[in-house]
């Protein structure tokens, strides 16, 4: 990916809200030599993985009421 494509996917990251796309832009971030970029999207990996379970387990707690 250029820095271009990279900017571009960061931007689509943001509407997405996905952990696996994060993570994935993250090692693309980080094989380009972009280590702190590369941070940045694991931590917003890490958020979206934590607000994920958070919903399930509301759910399911719903559910078992």
């Amino acid at each position: 990916m250029t820095d271009g494509e990279l900017q571009e996917q960061f931007q689509r990251c943001e509407v997405w809200q996905d952990s696996e796309q994060w993570d994935l832009l993250a090692m693309a971030y980080y094989n380009r030599g972009y280590e702190l970029n590369a941070s940045v999207c694991f931590q917003r990996a890490d958020a979206c993985r934590l607000k994920e379970s958070a919903a399930v387990l509301a759910l399911d707690a719903v559910e078992s009421v």
